[in-house]
């Protein structure tokens, strides 16, 4: 499921090379009429998937939990929040306190 990179810099080089049709099809959504759902799973453009995706996350959490023992689980910040999927399916399971920025 989904795409995998070795290192940051091989996801930069596909970003990089994707960039233009990225673009054009973030220009023509917001032409149509941008998305607007009424729902929370309607509002997640391009969800399917996406408990499997926290559930992936929630796994690579807890790897990092395990390998710091003394790491602490009372507050979390979720830096670039969009409608709170990450903070939903992982963060809240984990942490006592989230701060959505």
């Amino acid at each position: 499921m989904g795409n995998y990179y070795n290192s940051h810099s091989k996801l930069m080089d596909h970003q990089n090379i994707k960039r233009d049709d990225y673009y054009k099809a973030n220009v023509t959504w917001w032409e149509n009429g941008g998305y607007g759902g009424t729902t929370d799973d309607e509002v997640m453009v391009g969800d399917k998937g996406g408990e499997e995706d926290g559930e992936e996350g929630l796994a690579f959490l807890d790897k990092l939990l395990f390998m710091d023992d003394g790491m602490q689980t009372r507050l979390a910040v979720d830096v670039g929040a969009g409608f709170g999927r990450v903070t939903k399916l992982i963060l809240l399971k984990r942490y006592q306190e989230i701060r959505l920025v």
